[in-house]
């Protein structure tokens, strides 16, 4: 059985990440070449949506 199948079986409540690269270009009008949330770095505004 594998890592996911062991997560997805569990009772134990686990925590993944996910979506925080949709909700920044949708939500906060981030621009950002294919999804990579670190350009965002490179400025004072993107630091600050990141924070958030």
């Amino acid at each position: 059985m594998g890592i996911l199948d062991r997560l997805l079986s569990s009772r134990d409540p686990f925590i993944s990440d996910g979506g925080m690269e949709t909700d920044l270009i949708f939500h906060e009008g981030a621009e950002m070449p294919l999804f990579a949330s670190f350009v965002l770095l490179d400025s004072p505004g993107g630091r600050e949506m990141l924070r958030r």
